[in-house]
Formats: C-alpha cells, sequence, structure tokens
C-alpha cells in the first residue's frame, strides 16, 4: 500500500473507520423488470457508476428485496464491485441527491459518517492514492471482483472537521474551471465525430465528387462475401507461434485510430489450421464483433494479413472491385448496433448484413472517394489526438490538485492562519473520539437491517 502523507495535526485511521459499506440487494431474475410497475423500485447496476451516477438502462425488482439502509441518499458513495468489464471495477459515484431506489449485489455503497464531511470522503475516492491502490490490486491478482476489506482496509486521512470543509471549498473552487474546460473539449470530440459522419454520409452519396455519374446500388452480399469467424476445440491452448493470428473480440481493443488489425495473442501454423479445419481470410477483409451491441458491434478493422477469427467476429471479405478502405470506410458510416437481435445476448447474423445497400462504383472513382475522405478526415484527426492530449492534461491536473489536498498541501496556509480551528475541541484527535461513537450506533442498525434482509431471501 502507498505510505499515506499528512500533516501533523490530521489523524490516520483506516476508510472503516469513517462510515459503513453496505452491499447491494440481490434478487432472482425473473423478479427484474425493463420498466416501472407498480410495487417495483429501480435499481442501479455497476455500468451507471463512472465518476457520476447515470439513471439510463436502469431495471426495477420487488420493493420488498430492499431494506430502509439500501436506499440511495445524498452523498452516499456507490462502487462498482463486480464486473465483466475490468475497468469498471473499482469505480466510484457519489450521489448528489436521495434517489427512490437501491443498487444490485454486484455493487456497494459507502455510507460517511455524519461527523465527516461527505464531500470530503467522496473526493478521497477519486483521488489518486485510491487509484493506484485500486491498479495495484487489479494487476497484482488479475480480479474482476472486489472485496469489502479492499475498500475498508484502505489508509484514510482525517483532518479537522473544520478542515475538511476547507478543503472541500477549495477543491470545488479550482476543480469547477477544470470540469467546465473538460466539458467544452468533450463536446468539441462530439461535433468532430458528427462532422466525421457527415463526410462518410457525403463520400458514399457521391456529394463529395462532381462527376455526374450515377452510382449503383447494390446488396452487400452480392458485392462481397459475408463470412463468420469458430472457435475450434483445443484453438486456445495452440501457441505455437505460427504465421497466420487467430483474432478474439479482445483483440479489436487497439489503440487510437488504428485501422488494421496487427497483433493477436494466438498464432497459428498451417499445420494447426489444417489440423483444427479452421478456415482463414485474406488480408483485407473488414472485421467486426458479432454479439454485445452497439458498444462493441461498432468497432471495426481491416486484417492486415491471412487470419483467422473466432466465432464471436464476423468479416466482409471485398472482391476484386470492391477496395478495402472503400469498403471499411462505408462500415464506419454504419451503427451496426442498430443491426442485432433482441435477444438476451444481442448478435448480428448474415441476413442482417447482406441485404445492406452498398454503393457499387468503378475501382478508379472508389479511389477518388477515399481521397476526398482522407484528406479531410486527416485534418479531423489532428484535432481529434489535440484534443485527447488536452484531455490526458487536465486530468493530470485534476489528479495533482487532489493529490495536493490530500496531503494537507491546499491548507498548508490555512491550517497557520487557523491554529484554533484544528486544536482542542476541533481537533482531528477530538473528532476521531465523535466518529467511533457514532461508528457504533449505525453499525447496530445495520445488524438489524441485515437480520431483516435475510429474512426476505
Amino acid at each position: 500500500m502507498i505510505e499515506l502523507t499528512i500533516p501533523k495535526e490530521w489523524r490516520a485511521i483506516k476508510v472503516c473507520d469513517a462510515g459503513v459499506l453496505i452491499k447491494g440487494i440481490n434478487y432472482k431474475k425473473h423478479e427484474a423488470r425493463n420498466a416501472h410497475e407498480p410495487g417495483l423500485k429501480p435499481i442501479l447496476r455497476a455500468n451507471n457508476i463512472n465518476g457520476n451516477l447515470n439513471f439510463e438502462d436502469l431495471v426495477y425488482v420487488p420493493e420488498k428485496r430492499i431494506v430502509t439502509q439500501q436506499y440511495i441518499e445524498r452523498h452516499d458513495i456507490l462502487f462498482c464491485m463486480s464486473s465483466g468489464s475490468k475497468h469498471l471495477v473499482g469505480k466510484s459515484s457519489q450521489a448528489e441527491k436521495n434517489f427512490d431506489g437501491s443498487y444490485g449485489a454486484f455493487c456497494a455503497l459507502f455510507r460517511p459518517l455524519p461527523a465527516i464531511n461527505p464531500r470530503f470522503v467522496g473526493y478521497f475516492f477519486q483521488a489518486p492514492r485510491y487509484r493506484k491502490f485500486i491498479s495495484a490490486i487489479s494487476k497484482g491478482t488479475n480480479i474482476n471482483n472486489l472485496k469489502r476489506e479492499h475498500i475498508l482496509d484502505i489508509d484514510f486521512c482525517l483532518p479537522s472537521l473544520q478542515e475538511q470543509n476547507q478543503i472541500v471549498d477549495s477543491l470545488e473552487e479550482l476543480l469547477s474551471d477544470l470540469d467546465n474546460a473538460i466539458e467544452n473539449l468533450k463536446k468539441a470530440q462530439e461535433q468532430l465525430k458528427v462532422y466525421r459522419q457527415a463526410v462518410l454520409k457525403c463520400a458514399f452519396t457521391g456529394k463529395l465528387l462532381d462527376d455526374g455519374n450515377v452510382w449503383e446500388i447494390k446488396p452487400l452480399g452480392q458485392a462481397c462475401h459475408v463470412v463468420s469467424g469458430n472457435t475450434p476445440k483445443g484453438v486456445n491452448e495452440i501457441y505455437s507461434m505460427g504465421e497466420i493470428p487467430f483474432y478474439k473480440v479482445s483483440d479489436m481493443n487497439t489503440e487510437g485510430n488504428e485501422v488494421y488489425l496487427r497483433k493477436s495473442k494466438i498464432n497459428l501454423s498451417d499445420n494447426d489450421c489444417k489440423k483444427l479445419k479452421l478456415k482463414t481470410y485474406p488480408a483485407g477483409t473488414v472485421v467486426f464483433p458479432k454479439r454485445g451491441g452497439a458498444i462493441l458491434t461498432n468497432k471495426k478493422r481491416i486484417l492486415s494479413k491471412e487470419s483467422a477469427f473466432d466465432l464471436n467476429l464476423m468479416g466482409v471479405v471485398p472482391n476484386d472491385n470492391v477496395l478495402e478502405r472503400f469498403l471499411f470506410n462505408w462500415f464506419l458510416l454504419l451503427d451496426l448496433g442498430k443491426l442485432c437481435d433482441g435477444s438476451n445476448v444481442p448478435q448480428i447474423n448474415h441476413g442482417d448484413i447482406e441485404p445492406l445497400d452498398f454503393p457499387l462504383v468503378p475501382t478508379e472513382v472508389q479511389e477518388k472517394v477515399i481521397g476526398e475522405i482522407e484528406a479531410r478526415l486527416s485534418v479531423c484527426k489532428n484535432m481529434e489526438d489535440a484534443l485527447d492530449e488536452n484531455l490526458r492534461k487536465a486530468e493530470s491536473l485534476r489528479q495533482s490538485i487532489l493529490k495536493q489536498a490530500f496531503e494537507g498541501k491546499l491548507t498548508e496556509q490555512w491550517r497557520k492562519e487557523h491554529k484554533d480551528l484544528i486544536s482542542g475541541e476541533n481537533s482531528a484527535e477530538s473528532l476521531l473520539k465523535k466518529i467511533k461513537a457514532e461508528k457504533e450506533d449505525l453499525s447496530s442498525k445495520l445488524r438489524n437491517a441485515k437480520i431483516k434482509q435475510e429474512r426476505l431471501k
């Protein structure tokens, strides 16, 4: 654990001393609904927790499943404790107001004690010390789950209440302007996405070229060959380091705006492919996930060499009359998430892809279209790179400010000028005695609530 560096007037405690951690509710799958009905209450899940709480894609469960302490109150801090998406684990968000609902079993809620400034605690769980701790746990154990003790055993710094208030005021003043700047940068990013899509739309309706030609529209299945991957038994155990990559959905997470798939964890030989009866596809094939909804299916890449891919990926092989970059840019215009079926695990099928209208024009025209697109989007990419860099700098500045706050550096001068507010009855030592009494009272209420919850199972 990272060494705790605090002023001599502060006290070092554990997170468990500053409040209580309340686990989320359990419910049976058949009880859940996607819309409100009488007798149901909404619950938040892991996807609703990421810096700020969002209230989209809620699930509604029977009210009887929720005990009083599990209703979300203003200033409660929610954590993602378990998720299939590793990057979500450990994320926290603080409730800005009371919420007439609860949170699922893969989440937990930390409720600060009344004697502590709850915003001070909320900022602590956004600061570098906590983030580095979660990162270290993740790297060290390769987990997708946090245990209660992971949160509760973290070293926590306790200034006097008056200094906590001063720290929160300073942070809110400093971070307000930074947040506004970040919001403007994100708006600019969204505007560039709109511009990118507008360029692509114009490109594939012939508006970027003033050639007067009428574009022929054909079903994609007639212009190209739509294929699906497969995952033969034993392929995951082969690591012969051959020349033929075997791609999975996880390999689609390439950095930045990379177009081509170039790296895979599994690389097969010709003999491996023959032994497994694994079909390979040529360089230039456009690939994308076929399962997982809009977020996944809108990842698109081009095979950089002959490759194979698993059953969760789909591909479109261009014929001799279709250039790979023309096909790829046309795919960028599509929102494949809208083509997914309505099953529990949304997916795309051949029948969803093959009938799509595809503009089939001579290859020399395709080359001109590619040139027009790339000329415009190269400027767009430079702007996107600059925005990304500025966002990284803004986040780095935020973490620097938070680090100084929880090392007592933001209020160093304040302590010198207000010694009466950090000593005697106002001291951190005096506050520590008060929160111990509050903790025992709150823990007793939670024990009684747990007994009630067990009776509901």
